[in-house]
């Protein structure tokens, strides 16, 4: 769509092109045009049938590559405030955090996951206050 200027067509005329030129491959199935020049791609139902073996045959690895090479790398956990009330977003925050951590992995890196807690004496206990009062 920001070629659309500078090729001096509409956004939907330079989709139909590039649908039109795109290389036939086993996994391609049908490409579709949409306003206001939108390219929606779908997988050809023979190719994803084939998949389910591929999958089964790959096992634990499948997924797995080494776009990290064993370079170590850190997600760090954000931990719960310890001074203010308790919210889902912090249990949402732990779940992206390792949920992260699991992609970077399966990519190939190391990974070290750190889950900061802030035990600075008074803001534990206003911690447990909190938690209490929920």
């Amino acid at each position: 769509m920001q070629m659309a200027r500078l090729a001096k067509r509409s956004p939907i005329q330079i989709a139909q092109q590039v649908a039109l030129h795109m290389p036939e491959h086993a996994m391609l199935g049908r490409v579709d045009v949409a306003p206001p020049g939108f390219l929606n791609f779908s997988y050809a139902p023979t190719w994803l049938a084939q998949q389910v073996e591929v999958i089964r045959a790959a096992g634990e690895t499948w997924g797995r590559v080494d776009l990290g090479h064993g370079k170590r790398t850190q997600v760090e956990y954000g931990s719960a405030n310890p001074t203010g009330p308790l919210h889902v977003g912090f249990g949402r925050n732990v779940v992206l955090g390792d949920g992260i951590a699991n992609v970077l992995e399966a990519a190939g890196y190391d990974v070290q996951r750190e889950y900061y807690v802030n035990d600075a004496l008074t803001q534990v206990a206003h911690l447990a206050d909190s938690t209490r009062c929920r």
